[in-house]
Protein backbone atom coordinates (compact mmCIF):
# COMPACT_ATOMS: atom_id res chain seq x y z
CA UNK A 1 0.00 0.00 0.00
CA UNK A 2 1.76 3.34 -1.09
CA UNK A 3 1.39 6.30 1.02
CA UNK A 4 -1.86 8.08 -0.89
CA UNK A 5 -2.85 4.76 -0.95
CA UNK A 6 -2.84 4.64 2.82
CA UNK A 7 -4.10 7.97 3.29
CA UNK A 8 -7.39 7.43 1.00
CA UNK A 9 -8.26 4.20 2.83
CA UNK A 10 -8.44 6.43 6.39
CA UNK A 11 -10.39 9.07 4.93
CA UNK A 12 -12.29 6.63 3.30
CA UNK A 13 -13.07 5.49 6.95
CA UNK A 14 -13.45 8.52 8.85
CA UNK A 15 -16.14 9.00 6.07
CA UNK A 16 -17.74 5.79 6.97
CA UNK A 17 -18.68 6.08 10.52
CA UNK A 18 -21.96 7.60 11.97
CA UNK A 19 -21.16 11.17 12.01
CA UNK A 20 -22.37 13.58 15.18
CA UNK A 21 -23.46 16.89 13.97
CA UNK A 22 -20.67 19.11 12.41
CA UNK A 23 -19.07 21.38 15.39
CA UNK A 24 -18.70 24.99 14.65
CA UNK A 25 -15.66 25.36 12.55
CA UNK A 26 -15.50 28.50 14.68
CA UNK A 27 -15.41 26.91 18.22
CA UNK A 28 -12.32 24.16 17.07
CA UNK A 29 -10.60 28.00 15.46
CA UNK A 30 -10.42 27.08 12.06
CA UNK A 31 -12.89 27.93 8.69
CA UNK A 32 -9.62 26.31 6.49
CA UNK A 33 -10.45 22.92 6.47
CA UNK A 34 -13.69 20.42 6.28
CA UNK A 35 -14.84 19.49 10.00
CA UNK A 36 -16.75 15.85 9.22
CA UNK A 37 -18.35 15.50 12.43
CA UNK A 38 -16.48 12.17 13.93
CA UNK A 39 -16.55 10.97 17.22
CA UNK A 40 -13.11 11.26 18.65
CA UNK A 41 -13.63 7.52 19.82
CA UNK A 42 -14.27 6.86 16.18
CA UNK A 43 -10.54 8.61 15.10
CA UNK A 44 -8.80 6.67 17.92
CA UNK A 45 -10.50 3.36 16.58
CA UNK A 46 -9.67 3.84 13.46
CA UNK A 47 -5.89 4.82 14.57
CA UNK A 48 -5.74 1.86 16.55
CA UNK A 49 -6.56 -0.56 13.48
CA UNK A 50 -4.44 1.65 10.73
CA UNK A 51 -1.21 1.95 13.28
CA UNK A 52 -1.05 -1.70 12.98
CA UNK A 53 -0.62 -1.57 9.36
CA UNK A 54 1.95 0.75 8.71
CA UNK A 55 5.20 0.24 6.25
CA UNK A 56 8.15 -0.04 8.05
CA UNK A 57 8.66 3.59 6.53
CA UNK A 58 5.23 4.51 8.74
CA UNK A 59 5.70 8.51 8.41
CA UNK A 60 5.32 8.82 4.77
CA UNK A 61 1.66 7.87 5.04
CA UNK A 62 0.94 9.97 7.91
CA UNK A 63 2.59 13.07 5.86
CA UNK A 64 -0.17 11.91 3.19
CA UNK A 65 -3.10 11.50 5.28
CA UNK A 66 -2.26 14.92 6.79
CA UNK A 67 -2.08 16.44 3.30
CA UNK A 68 -5.79 16.23 3.13
CA UNK A 69 -7.83 19.18 3.85
CA UNK A 70 -10.09 17.27 6.44
CA UNK A 71 -9.93 18.40 10.33
CA UNK A 72 -10.36 14.50 11.49
CA UNK A 73 -7.84 13.38 9.15
CA UNK A 74 -5.07 15.28 10.58
CA UNK A 75 -6.46 14.57 13.80
CA UNK A 76 -6.03 10.99 12.65
CA UNK A 77 -2.55 11.22 11.35
CA UNK A 78 -1.76 12.69 15.05
CA UNK A 79 -3.21 9.70 16.85
CA UNK A 80 -1.30 7.14 14.81
CA UNK A 81 1.85 9.05 15.37
CA UNK A 82 1.43 9.27 19.08
CA UNK A 83 0.77 5.40 18.76
CA UNK A 84 4.27 5.19 17.08
CA UNK A 85 6.19 7.15 19.85
CA UNK A 86 8.69 4.77 21.36
CA UNK A 87 9.47 4.82 17.01
CA UNK A 88 10.60 8.34 17.36
CA UNK A 89 13.98 9.60 16.27
CA UNK A 90 15.37 12.72 17.17
CA UNK A 91 16.00 13.01 13.44
CA UNK A 92 12.19 12.81 12.44
CA UNK A 93 11.59 16.26 14.48
CA UNK A 94 11.34 18.37 11.11
CA UNK A 95 9.36 16.29 9.92
CA UNK A 96 6.84 16.05 12.85
CA UNK A 97 7.24 19.97 13.34
CA UNK A 98 6.73 20.93 10.00
CA UNK A 99 3.05 20.25 10.58
CA UNK A 100 2.58 23.49 12.66
CA UNK A 101 2.52 24.61 8.84
CA UNK A 102 -1.32 23.26 8.10
CA UNK A 103 -2.94 23.80 12.11
CA UNK A 104 -5.23 26.24 11.92
CA UNK A 105 -7.48 26.47 15.24
CA UNK A 106 -6.64 25.67 18.47
CA UNK A 107 -7.64 22.14 18.72
CA UNK A 108 -4.92 20.89 15.82
CA UNK A 109 -2.16 23.25 17.18
CA UNK A 110 -3.09 21.95 20.68
CA UNK A 111 -3.55 18.20 19.68
CA UNK A 112 -0.04 18.52 17.63
CA UNK A 113 1.81 20.36 20.51
CA UNK A 114 1.09 18.22 23.58
CA UNK A 115 0.59 14.93 21.98
CA UNK A 116 3.64 14.59 19.17
CA UNK A 117 5.87 17.83 19.53
CA UNK A 118 6.57 17.77 23.49
CA UNK A 119 7.15 14.13 22.98
CA UNK A 120 10.62 15.28 21.57
CA UNK A 121 11.26 17.76 23.90
CA UNK A 122 10.85 15.44 26.70
CA UNK A 123 13.11 12.78 24.73
CA UNK A 124 15.39 15.17 23.27
CA UNK A 125 15.36 18.98 25.83
CA UNK A 126 18.02 20.28 23.49
CA UNK A 127 15.40 20.19 20.74
CA UNK A 128 13.71 22.95 23.15
CA UNK A 129 15.98 25.73 21.71
CA UNK A 130 14.17 24.98 17.75
CA UNK A 131 10.96 26.51 18.87
CA UNK A 132 11.81 29.31 20.77
CA UNK A 133 11.19 31.80 17.62
CA UNK A 134 7.91 30.32 17.44
CA UNK A 135 6.81 32.58 20.44
CA UNK A 136 7.30 36.05 18.32
CA UNK A 137 6.03 34.41 14.93
CA UNK A 138 3.83 36.99 13.08
CA UNK A 139 1.07 33.57 13.00
CA UNK A 140 -0.51 33.34 15.90
CA UNK A 141 -1.40 29.62 15.92
CA UNK A 142 2.98 29.33 15.98
CA UNK A 143 2.68 32.20 19.09
CA UNK A 144 0.31 29.52 20.73
CA UNK A 145 2.34 26.61 20.20
CA UNK A 146 5.42 28.10 21.04
CA UNK A 147 3.72 27.68 24.80
CA UNK A 148 1.49 25.35 24.92
CA UNK A 149 4.29 22.79 24.08
CA UNK A 150 5.77 23.53 26.81
CA UNK A 151 2.61 22.90 29.12
CA UNK A 152 2.82 19.24 29.97
CA UNK A 153 6.33 19.21 30.43
CA UNK A 154 6.25 21.93 32.55
CA UNK A 155 4.09 19.85 35.31
CA UNK A 156 6.82 17.95 35.83
CA UNK A 157 9.27 21.03 36.33
CA UNK A 158 10.63 20.59 33.09
CA UNK A 159 11.72 23.75 30.83
CA UNK A 160 9.55 26.07 33.22
CA UNK A 161 12.08 28.68 32.76
CA UNK A 162 11.31 28.69 29.44
CA UNK A 163 7.83 29.31 29.88
CA UNK A 164 8.13 31.52 31.94
CA UNK A 165 10.49 33.55 29.69
CA UNK A 166 7.95 33.05 26.84
CA UNK A 167 4.84 33.97 28.83
CA UNK A 168 6.55 37.56 30.08
CA UNK A 169 6.44 38.03 26.00
CA UNK A 170 3.20 36.94 25.64
CA UNK A 171 1.68 38.95 28.34
CA UNK A 172 0.33 41.88 26.52
CA UNK A 173 -0.76 39.81 23.75
CA UNK A 174 -4.65 39.75 24.25
CA UNK A 175 -5.82 37.66 21.30
CA UNK A 176 -8.02 35.02 23.06
CA UNK A 177 -5.72 32.43 22.10
CA UNK A 178 -2.83 33.59 23.47
CA UNK A 179 -4.24 34.51 26.77
CA UNK A 180 -6.08 31.75 27.10
CA UNK A 181 -2.98 29.42 26.71
CA UNK A 182 -0.94 31.85 29.12
CA UNK A 183 -3.17 31.34 32.05
CA UNK A 184 -3.45 27.54 30.96
CA UNK A 185 0.55 27.37 31.42
CA UNK A 186 0.87 29.41 34.65
CA UNK A 187 -2.44 27.32 36.56
CA UNK A 188 -0.13 23.85 34.99
CA UNK A 189 3.04 25.58 36.73
CA UNK A 190 1.35 25.87 40.16
CA UNK A 191 1.92 22.44 41.33
CA UNK A 192 5.92 23.05 41.35
CA UNK A 193 6.57 26.34 40.51
CA UNK A 194 3.58 28.07 42.98
CA UNK A 195 5.47 31.18 44.06
CA UNK A 196 7.35 31.75 40.68
CA UNK A 197 3.68 32.03 39.50
CA UNK A 198 2.49 34.16 42.42
CA UNK A 199 5.47 36.47 41.50
CA UNK A 200 4.48 36.66 37.74
CA UNK A 201 1.22 37.65 38.64
CA UNK A 202 2.65 40.66 40.35
CA UNK A 203 5.32 41.60 37.83
CA UNK A 204 2.48 41.61 34.48
CA UNK A 205 -0.47 42.91 36.70
CA UNK A 206 -0.35 46.18 34.27
CA UNK A 207 -0.67 44.58 30.99
CA UNK A 208 -1.79 40.64 31.86
CA UNK A 209 -5.67 39.93 30.40
CA UNK A 210 -7.77 40.50 33.40
CA UNK A 211 -9.44 37.40 32.67
CA UNK A 212 -5.64 35.95 33.27
CA UNK A 213 -5.11 37.27 36.48
CA UNK A 214 -8.82 36.05 37.93
CA UNK A 215 -8.28 32.46 37.01
CA UNK A 216 -4.89 32.33 37.52
CA UNK A 217 -5.36 33.17 41.60
CA UNK A 218 -8.62 31.48 41.98
CA UNK A 219 -6.76 28.36 40.82
CA UNK A 220 -3.76 29.27 43.29
CA UNK A 221 -6.83 29.57 46.34
CA UNK A 222 -9.07 27.19 45.40
CA UNK A 223 -7.65 24.78 43.02
CA UNK A 224 -10.26 25.14 40.59
CA UNK A 225 -10.39 27.11 37.32
CA UNK A 226 -12.66 30.34 37.78
CA UNK A 227 -14.14 30.49 34.19
CA UNK A 228 -15.24 28.11 31.75
CA UNK A 229 -15.17 28.89 28.35
CA UNK A 230 -16.92 28.08 24.99
CA UNK A 231 -14.13 29.03 22.17
CA UNK A 232 -11.27 26.61 24.15
CA UNK A 233 -10.81 23.52 26.14
CA UNK A 234 -7.77 25.30 28.56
Amino acid sequence: MTPDQFARRAVAELRAVKLRSAPPAGYLGTTKYEVLGVYTRDVERIGRELASQLPEDWIAPLIALRAHDIFEAKVLATDIAVRKHKLFAKSQWPKFSRWLEDCEGWALVDNLSCDVLSAFLTRWPELVDKTAPWTRSKNLWKRRAGLVVLVRPARTGQFADELFERMAVAANDHDPMIYKAVSWALRSLISTHRSDVEQFLINHESVLKSAVIREVRTKLTTGKKAIRTTDSTR
